[in-house]
């Protein structure tokens, strides 16, 4: 035990179960990449586990208040532990007893975790739709080993639906709406003095079992200090380094910046010595025993956030200090030829990711609110095919604004003619194609989904969380495009397009022919079995529905190892 905290902060696992049953994800290829040329040892269906910048940020404004403070990401420690489990199991139990004991210790390993951190205060994470189900689980599970203690929510999601989430989960007690910097300390004061909660601005809270909201501060901006020191304790966490708290994009299916003023550009450094020291530490870092850092990876455009000079001065200045670390760099369009051959010249075996969405110029446009062409995009790999050691990841995306069937087949193609062209550069250059399942809330799409050609199936935070905690993968869409027929038909269309895509990994070696056909089966059976999951919907004993879903979920595994 480590004495009593102030304030812990929280990341939870997108899916806590205290009684599991199977959950499904979708195979795609790219996921097994360097692991495993089977589907037997699945990793967690909801692999999301990076926890968003403000909370470091908040830990270190915290602690230079002189509150004892933790962050703790939960659903790194779940994941981590389910896929340990997993494979130790897997050749002893079977398939559906193995995924069961998985997760049931991937639960006790959260639970403990908990019992190990006492604090007064409790500040839970609900940035996207994708963690609602593991977020009310965990505010159960704080409130049961910890029942003392006060819960509060924050993130987009939460600030969204914060009546909504009081009147649904009993243990949480605060939801902060907008910016946490100055609600979250105030709020700390105000539960150590027992009242006056209506003071603090972005609040809603019971009183005498009446919902309280008060309002919003004028901005939702943290300082640039506050900025800075989300970066330096993200550092120090793991192998990301923020270049920028808030992404600066506003893409329409995203929950978007959420920002109030501020810099459009991004450029919020002061000066590139407090970064440099950053990336410094982290390469420190992969040399710690039992750390497996071996990139360090600047999460945001660094033209976009820093500017082309500015990085390439820092990029100079890491050579300079002796930095051998390969860097992982995400950029939102083509960067300048200048820049890339500067990056090739100090750190040749970086890792470079763009998210193209779409072959499509409009759809590429119409997605991010910006748009750049095809001939750039080919420019750009051109580039790294003929370097020696720089490796590329151009994540595409299935269900995009105004996104069809035949658009999607065509982005597979025209992935099959970039693999094509790869020649030597094979194995440094992959093509990502994944299916989107959530449009967010606070999203362009979630406001005004007509506008951008969807029909969003829920909208509510109680459906999101039976939808976010169902066995089969189809149940956590909450869009179609409005111009399918029905659900079913455009869930189908997407898994025959990841059948293609899976077939074009095999064809370029990035798979076997054998995974793709196991793949390819697997993705049948998800087909067949959803009217037979759509069905369950009737029983209205939850006793009994889940005892339907365990049987369905082991006849589906059985009949795909059968």
């Amino acid at each position: 035990m480590q004495g009593m905290f102030d304030i812990v902060l929280l990341h939870p696992p997108p899916i806590l179960f205290p009684e599991p049953y199977p959950i499904f994800p979708i195979p795609w290829c790219p996921e097994f990449i360097g692991s495993t040329d089977d589907l037997d040892l699945f990793p967690m269906p909801e692999r999301f586990t990076a926890m968003p910048a403000g909370l470091h940020g908040l830990k270190s404004y915290l602690a230079a208040q002189g509150r004892r403070t933790e962050v703790l990401n939960l659903a790194q420690v779940s994941r981590r532990v389910y896929a340990q489990i997993r494979a130790q199991v897997q050749p002893v139990s079977g398939p559906v007893d193995s995924m069961l004991e998985a997760w049931e210790e991937a639960y006790r390993a959260v639970k403990s975790l908990i019992q190990g951190f006492p604090a007064r205060l409790y500040g839970i994470d609900l940035q996207w739709l994708v963690y609602v189900a593991g977020f009310s689980e965990l505010c159960r599970m704080v409130k049961q080993i910890h029942p003392g203690s006060k819960i509060v929510a924050g993130g987009i999601t939460a600030g969204m639906y914060g009546e909504e989430l009081l009147s649904q989960v009993p243990a949480l007690d605060f939801v902060i709406r907008g910016d946490a910097y100055g609600t979250l300390p105030a709020l700390y004061e105000r539960i150590l003095r027992g009242d006056g909660y209506d003071r603090i601005a972005g609040l809603v809270y019971r009183h005498r079992g009446v919902l309280c909201r008060t309002s919003l501060s004028l901005s939702c901006v943290p300082e640039k200090s506050r900025v800075q020191d989300a970066r330096c304790d993200a550092a120090r966490e793991s192998s990301v380094v923020f270049l920028r708290s808030k992404c600066p994009m506003d893409c329409v299916t995203c929950g978007g910046r959420k920002q109030v003023g501020g810099d459009p550009a991004g450029r919020e450094l002061e000066g590139l010595s407090s970064l440099q020291r950053q990336i410094l530490a982290v390469g420190d870092r992969a040399g710690v025993p039992g750390e497996q850092t071996s990139r360090v990876y600047l999460v945001h455009d660094p033209v976009f956030t820093v500017g082309e000079d500015r990085f390439e001065s820092l990029l100079r200045g890491l050579s300079e200090a002796g930095f051998s670390r390969p860097l992982g760099l995400e950029f939102f369009r083509p960067p300048p030829r200048r820049l890339l051959s500067n990056l090739e010249e100090t750190f040749p075996t970086s890792t470079l990711q763009i998210s193209p969405e779409s072959s499509s110029e409009d759809l590429r446009k119409v997605q991010r609110g910006t748009s750049y062409s095809n001939d750039e995009l080919e420019t750009f790999i051109r580039f790294v095919k003929e370097s020696s050691g720089l490796t590329l990841r151009c994540w595409f995306m299935l269900g995009i604004p105004w996104d069809t069937p035949d658009t999607m087949k065509q982005t597979a193609q025209d992935v099959a003619d970039l693999y094509r062209g790869n020649g030597e550069a094979a194995r440094r250059i992959h093509y990502l194609c994944t299916p989107m399942t959530q449009v967010d809330p606070g999203s362009p799409a979630f406001v005004d989904p007509n506008r951008f050609g969807y029909r969003l199936l829920w909208t509510g935070l109680g459906e999101a969380e039976f939808r976010m905690s169902h066995p089969h993968p189809f149940a956590r869409w909450n869009f179609v495009p409005s111009s399918e027929n029905s659900s079913s038909s455009f869930f189908r269309n997407v898994l025959d397009v990841l059948d293609l895509m899976n077939r074009i990994y095999a064809r370029y070696g990035l798979c076997s022919q054998q995974w793709t056909r196991r793949a390819c089966r697997y993705n049948d059976l998800l087909r067949q079995s959803w009217e037979s999951y759509q069905r369950l919907g009737g029983i209205r004993s939850a006793l009994e529905r889940r005892k339907a879903c365990m049987q369905l979920g082991r006849e589906l595994i059985e009949s795909y190892y059968g």
